[in-house]
C-alpha cells in the first residue's frame, strides 16, 4: 500500500506533457479536462458551462462520493462559470492574495482543500449576504486529492508490466457529518 502524494504532485508525463496528477485526476473525475483554463500542467482553474452552485454541489456528491460538503456563500448562485481549486487557505498574505485573485479573475466558485474559517471564508460569506454570487465548497484536503490517487493508479499501471497488479483503494470521506 502506497499513498504516492508528493510524486504525483510533482508532475507526471501524460498526454505529451507533464501534469500535476492530483489536480488532473480531480478534473478527470469531474469530467472537466476540456474546461481547464491557464496552465494545463497545473489544472486549478476551470471555465465550465454555466451551472448553479447547487448543481455543482450535487455533481461533487455524486461523482466524488462525498457524504457531505461544507458550503459557504450563496447557494442561490445560478451563474457559476469559473471555478478555482484553492489549496491551503490560511490567514495572512495567502488569504489576502486569494481574495484579490477571486476579484481579479472573476471566480464564481472556490473549492477549498483546507481552510481557516476567516479571511477568505468571511469574504465569500459576506459576498453571499450582499447578493454577490460567490460560493465556496470545502470538501477537505484528502477528499480532493483522492481522485488524483485513483488517476495515478491507472497511470502507474500503464508504465509498468501490466501483469503486476496495481489498484486504487478508496480511503473514503474522512469526515463524519452530524446534523441536529
Amino acid at each position: 500500500m502506497w499513498r504516492n502524494h508528493d510524486h504525483i504532485h510533482s508532475k507526471i508525463p501524460y498526454g505529451g506533457r507533464y501534469v500535476d496528477g492530483i489536480y488532473y485526476g480531480f478534473a478527470k473525475e469531474l469530467g472537466w479536462e476540456t474546461y481547464i483554463k491557464g496552465l494545463p500542467e497545473f489544472p486549478m482553474t476551470f471555465d465550465i458551462p454555466q451551472h448553479s452552485a447547487r448543481e455543482i454541489i450535487h455533481l461533487f456528491m455524486e461523482r466524488l462520493n462525498y457524504d457531505g460538503l461544507k458550503v459557504i456563500g450563496s447557494l442561490e448562485n445560478d451563474n457559476v462559470r469559473r471555478v478555482y481549486i484553492a489549496p491551503h487557505i490560511i490567514p495572512g498574505s495567502v488569504g489576502d492574495d486569494l481574495i484579490r485573485k477571486i476579484q481579479r479573475d472573476q471566480i464564481d466558485l472556490i473549492i477549498g482543500q483546507e481552510c481557516v474559517d476567516f479571511t477568505v471564508t468571511e469574504y465569500v460569506r459576506d459576498c453571499g449576504e450582499l447578493g454577490i454570487n460567490k460560493t465556496m465548497i470545502i470538501p477537505g484536503h484528502f477528499n480532493t486529492e483522492e481522485p488524483g490517487m485513483k488517476f495515478f493508479a491507472e497511470y502507474y499501471h500503464s508504465c509498468i508490466n501490466p501483469e503486476i497488479p496495481c489498484s486504487f483503494v478508496k480511503a473514503g470521506d474522512m469526515y463524519h457529518y452530524f446534523i441536529a
